[in-house]
């Protein structure tokens, strides 16, 4: 709490006192700003969630809201974070001009756009498939929609929320150099954190000190995933839709010390594209072609949408409908095709549609990649608008936005949403 109330008054600091003291690549400094892109993140996470509960309420609850909200939500998922830096910052540092405060904000609400569509497309397909024969439960007991929500809503759609928050967390970490080292036309802002660390180390050529950035990275990442993200995990187990009792429960040691029980052994998340700035280096130590080498980095920052999506799908699946299946004796792939992918498909289609969108996001990063004065760049529209940042140049920024806005938007109005109608209408629980 004292690091918490420590890392809080840095925020309200004069802007001046970024320049006074500058990011230092002595690994000393490396437990202070964990701390600090740790405030940021989980600054963001709880405006995700707030964002979440809303959007994604009214989205799934009216029809006519719905007809807007969704299509701007796939607008909003394409739009790169560059994007949203490009006409955020100046905005947030005129609204507390010469504070620290303006660029936090900056550096948050950038960190938000890279949570907030993932765990928001979650909530309103979870809302969406909810059980007939629950909905009609509501009904006999007269709830109103206020209750409905809590009551009914909430708890189902939690499984799936907690997954893919988990997912939004470790996509974070995918843009958190851009969100702490901003350069916008003549605008520079570099914020203490591990992004601006990684961003410094980069341009000087420093690997140790990439690699102390990853060491202490991973250490962040186990520490929320142990303290915060395991306990809601096991926590949220009592929600799963069935009508009989779970047989294994995920387990946390810090619930089961809240609890007052012995400690279990608990998973623990760690995103691949912490590895991002060693691919960087081997590209250019072996001369790799950019157009061919570049291009497999925006799965590290990809891929993980649709397996926590998955992962969610097959942790939420009713055990009665396992049994079920067992009673039947239905076996290999049988059991694939009649019974899991059914039941996971809903969640695949979730996670593709945020998969596609991000993977456009994570081209702004993945199509340009510099290691000290040596700069790559792929030949693509994230290269482009990266450049045209950079440079300034807002209406070729416009320009590349809007082109990136219009290919997902048609990407899942033609391929992901008639997939995820299908999936709603043919395979729905209840």
């Amino acid at each position: 709490m004292v690091l918490i109330v420590y890392g809080g008054q840095q925020t309200v600091a004069p802007l001046s006192e970024l320049e006074r003291a500058p990011v230092s690549l002595d690994p000393a400094n490396l437990p202070l700003y964990a701390l600090r892109t740790t405030l940021r993140m989980l600054l963001a996470m709880v405006c995700s969630t707030v964002f979440t509960f809303v959007y994604a309420a009214i989205a799934a609850k009216s029809r006519r809201a719905e007809l807007v909200m969704i299509p701007l939500l796939d607008i909003l998922q394409s739009v790169p974070i560059l994007g949203f830096l490009t006409f955020t910052v100046v905005f947030f540092m005129n609204l507390f001009p010469d504070q620290v405060l303006g660029a936090e904000l900056a550096s948050v609400f950038a960190i938000f756009t890279s949570q907030a569509w993932n765990m928001t497309f979650s909530m309103y397909q979870s809302i969406r498939n909810v059980p007939k024969d629950l909905e009609e439960a509501t009904q006999s007991f007269h709830l109103s929609g206020w209750q409905r929500f809590w009551h009914l809503d909430v708890p189902f759609a939690m499984p799936g929320l907690i997954w893919n928050a988990m997912m939004s967390m470790s996509g974070g970490w995918f843009f958190v150099v851009a969100s702490e080292a901003i350069t916008v036309g003549t605008t520079t802002v570099t914020l203490p954190g591990i992004g601006s660390y990684v961003a410094m180390a980069i341009q000087q050529q420093d690997l140790p000190a990439i690699l102390y950035a990853m060491l202490a990275m991973l250490l962040v990442i186990i520490a929320y995933d142990q303290l915060l993200f395991r306990p809601i995990v096991a926590w949220a187990d009592k929600f799963r839709f069935e009508q009989t009792a779970s047989g294994e429960a995920p387990a946390s040691w810090m619930l089961d010390l809240f609890r007052r029980t012995r400690a279990l052994r608990a998973l623990a998340a760690f995103p691949a594209n912490l590895a991002f700035p060693v691919f960087v280096v081997a590209i250019v130590s072996f001369k790799l072609n950019p157009d061919i080498w570049l291009s497999p980095l925006m799965i590290l920052g990809t891929q993980w949408y649709i397996l926590f999506n998955v992962i969610a799908g097959a942790s939420a699946f009713p055990t009665d409908l396992r049994e079920a299946a067992g009673s039947f004796h239905l076996r290999g792939w049988r059991w694939w095709i009649k019974v899991i992918l059914p039941g996971i498909f809903p969640y695949y289609v979730t996670g593709a549609i945020t998969a596609s969108g991000g993977s456009w996001n994570a081209s702004i990063v993945a199509e340009v990649a510099s290691w000290g004065d040596t700069h790559l760049k792929a030949t693509g529209l994230g290269a482009y608008i990266a450049s045209a940042t950079e440079a300034g140049d807002f209406p070729r920024v416009v320009l590349g936005i809007a082109t990136m806005c219009i290919l997902v938007t048609l990407f899942n109005r033609l391929i992901w949403r008639p997939l995820y109608a299908f999936g709603e209408r043919r395979l729905r629980l209840g």
